[in-house]
C-alpha cells in the first residue's frame, strides 16, 4: 500500500486528500512515522524529527496515528488478496506476499490479478488509497519490483530483464540490506549490484564472516531460494500457518515521551503492555511460564524475569510479577523505556477447575470478546483510568511474525 497510514487519514477525512500530511505516533512526539504522497514531495521521510519536516514542508499537516483503524483496512485489504489464492503472508503491516503460481490460470494470469486487486482496493475500501504490485517469480525480486514504479504502479521482474533491473538498482533500495550491512558495503566500495557480482567471496567472509558469501552472492544475482537470508524464508515460499516454526516468547515495549521516576506512572505502563502482551498470548492459544522485565533509561538498562512452574496467560498475574521485578532491580534512574516479555510458551491446553480460576478464565474470555469487537482496550484495567491508555502498534502488533501470520 502507498504511504499508507496517511492516505488511510487523508481516505477518511476529505479535508486531508491532496495535502501534505504527516502521521506522528502521538501528539508530543518528535518525528514523523508516516508521509502522505504530497509531503514526500517536499523531501519529508519516515522517521524525519518534526524540525526538519517543518522546515522542508511549512504546511504540513500532522495526525496522531489511529493503529485500530489501520488494522482495519489491513485485514479488507488482505482478505480482497485471499479471493486470489489461500497463500497469503502478511510481510507488514501495509505490504503482503502472495503466491498464485497454482491459481493465476483461472483469472488470466498473475498481471490481471494484480490490476483486479488494485481496482476492488479502490471499490470496496476507498478511492484515494492505492497500491504498488512487484510481479516476480521469487520474493526477493517480487519485493523490488514493488519499488519500481510507485505509487499506484504495477512492475514485473522476468528472467529476461532481471540482469537489466538488477544492474540499475542501488543497494539501498534493497530490502533484507539494512543500513549497518550498506555502510559496511559502502566503505568495500561496494554500491551497486554490479559491483557486488565483482566482490570476492573471500573479501565477504574477511570482512562480513561465513554467513555472507553465499547470501550476496544469489542476491547479487537475484536467486535467494534454499538460502536462510537476511529477510526471506528458506525456500522462499510465502508462509502458511502450517509453516510457522514454534513460537518462543511474546512480547511487548514502549518507549514514553519523557523520563519519569514516578512509581505509579511506572506501575500503569507496567500493567498496559503486560495486558497486551497477555491478549496476543490468548489470541495464539499460548500460556507462557518465564516472565520477563527490561528498563531503560539515562543510557542504562537493566532486566530480571521469574519462572513459575504454572504457566499463564493473565495481564494481571504478568502485570504484578513485573511490577516486583521492577522493585527488586532497584532502579536509581529515571525509566524511558520499559518491555514485558513472556517466554517457556506452551499450548494453552489446561483448564483448571478451582471456581475462581474458572471465574478468571470467563472475565478474561468475556474482555477479549468485547475488546475485538469493539476495539482495543474498550474494556480495560481501573489501573489505567488516569493513565495514558498504549495501544497495539506495528512493533507490539505486528511484531511477531507468528502473531501476524496466525491472526492477520
Amino acid at each position: 500500500m502507498d504511504s499508507y497510514f496517511a492516505t488511510v487519514e487523508q481516505q477518511e477525512n476529505p479535508y486531508l486528500r491532496a495535502k501534505p500530511v504527516g502521521v506522528i505516533k502521538a501528539v508530543g512526539r518528535t518525528c514523523v512515522i508516516a508521509a502522505s504522497k504530497e509531503a514526500k514531495k517536499y523531501g519529508v521521510k519516515t522517521g524525519m524529527p518534526l524540525s526538519d519536516v517543518r522546515r522542508l514542508c511549512p504546511k504540513i499537516i500532522l495526525v496522531p496515528t489511529d493503529m485500530e483503524k489501520y488494522f482495519y483496512v489491513t485485514k479488507r485489504f488482505a482478505d480482497i488478496c485471499r479471493r486470489y489464492t489461500p497463500l497469503v503472508e502478511m510481510f507488514s503491516i501495509d505490504e503482503l506476499f502472495m503466491d498464485v503460481t497454482s491459481s493465476e490460470h483461472l483469472f488470466g494470469g498473475a498481471v490481471i490479478v494484480a490490476l483486479e486487486i488494485k481496482q476492488q482496493i479502490k471499490k470496496e475500501i476507498g478511492d484515494w488509497l492505492s497500491c504498488s504490485v512487484g510481479i516476480s517469480y521469487n520474493k526477493f525480486l517480487a519485493k523490488l519490483a514493488s519499488k519500481k514504479n510507485k505509487p499506484d504502479g504495477l512492475f514485473v521482474i522476468t528472467p529476461e530483464n532481471k540482469d537489466d533491473i538488477l544492474l540499475s538498482t542501488e543497494l539501498v533500495e534493497v530490502c533484507g540490506i539494512g543500513r549497518r550491512l550498506e555502510k559496511r558495503l559502502s566503505s568495500m566500495g561496494v554500491r551497486n549490484f554490479s559491483q557486488l557480482r565483482q566482490l570476492p567471496d573471500s573479501t565477504v567472509q574477511a570482512q562480513l564472516g561465513s554467513h555472507w558469501p553465499a547470501v550476496l552472492r544469489r542476491m547479487a544475482y537475484g536467486d535467494l531460494e534454499d538460502i536462510n537470508s537476511v529477510s526471506y524464508n528458506k525456500k522462499d515460499s510465502v508462509i502458511t500457518p502450517d509453516q510457522i516454526s514454534a513460537q518462543k516468547s511474546v512480547s511487548r515495549t514502549y518507549t514514553l515521551f519523557a523520563d519519569t521516576y514516578n512509581l505509579r506512572v511506572i506501575n500503569q505502563y507496567i500493567r498496559n503492555l503486560s495486558e497486551e502482551t497477555a491478549w496476543k498470548l490468548r489470541r495464539m492459544k499460548l500460556v507462557g511460564r518465564l516472565i520477563g522485565l527490561s528498563i531503560r533509561g539515562a543510557d542504562q538498562g537493566a532486566w530480571n524475569h521469574k519462572t513459575f512452574k504454572i504457566p499463564t496467560a493473565d495481564g494481571l498475574l504478568i502485570a504484578k510479577v513485573c511490577e516486583q521485578l521492577f522493585k527488586s532491580l532497584n532502579w536509581p534512574n529515571p525509566v524511558r523505556f520499559v518491555g514485558i516479555y513472556v517466554s517457556l510458551l506452551s499450548p494453552n491446553s489446561q483448564t483448571s477447575l478451582l471456581p475462581k480460576d474458572q471465574k478468571r478464565h470467563e472475565i478474561l474470555k468475556t474482555m477479549d470478546y468485547v475488546n475485538d469487537k469493539f476495539g482495543q482496550f474498550t474494556l480495560y484495567p481501573a489501573q489505567l483510568v488516569d493513565g495514558e491508555q498504549v495501544k497495539p502498534e506495528v512493533n507490539g502488533f505486528l511484531g511477531d511474525k507468528g502473531f501476524r501470520i496466525l491472526h492477520q
